[in-house]
């Protein structure tokens, strides 16, 4: 793979990440309160978490090595 394909698939990566934390920030507000919404915040926390991962490594990408 090119350089330049590579950080063509980065910045569509990061677009990608940036649709998804809207889709968690809207998913967050409609969580229920107190343990009912227990299971969808750690959900919620689980994906964020993972989406800062697949952030970095975007980020990586584009800084090359």
């Amino acid at each position: 793979m090119t350089p330049e394909r590579r950080v063509q698939l980065a910045q569509q990566g990061l677009k990608a990440i940036a649709d998804f934390r809207v889709r968690l920030a809207l998913l967050d507000q409609q969580v229920w309160p107190g343990l009912l919404g227990l299971p969808d915040r750690l959900a919620l926390k689980v994906s964020k978490a993972w989406l800062d991962l697949w952030e970095r490594r975007e980020l990586r990408a584009l800084r090359g090595p």
